[in-house]
């Protein structure tokens, strides 16, 4: 079963977000993240192998081991050294986010809109 929210926290206060409020999901220092679309930074206790595992593959896509986004978030991508991928999100990400050469004709395809969900995204 896929999730609808996620629960978060900001110092010691716990919230609740619709994952449609989400920009992307990053690891940073062993410890999780959550940027929603506005900007705003919150600590969540999964792991992103967990979430990825929860979230809707048609809207989440693991870019690497630091982030999964959600394509909203994801302004423009580019191609860069040795077939990887350069991913520019809003609201900003810190340093530059790269797509694998392995993953990113998976990620083309994902964001062309090119998914079966009886066997996920078609390589």
């Amino acid at each position: 079963m896929k999730r609808h929210r996620i629960l978060v926290r900001r110092g010691v206060t716990y919230t609740s977000i619709p994952l449609q409020d989400v920009a992307y999901f990053y690891s940073e220092n062993k410890l999780t993240f959550l940027r929603d679309m506005q900007g705003v930074k919150y600590l969540c206790d999964q792991t992103l192998t967990d979430l990825e595992n929860e979230l809707d593959a048609q809207q989440f896509f693991r870019i690497n081991r630091q982030y999964i986004c959600r394509i909203p978030a994801i302004k423009s991508f580019r191609t860069f050294n040795k077939g990887r991928l350069v991913v520019s999100l809003e609201p900003t990400a810190e340093g530059e986010i790269f797509v694998s050469q392995e993953n990113a004709n998976r990620f083309k395809k994902w964001m062309d809109g090119i998914y079966d969900s009886s066997i996920g995204i078609i390589k």
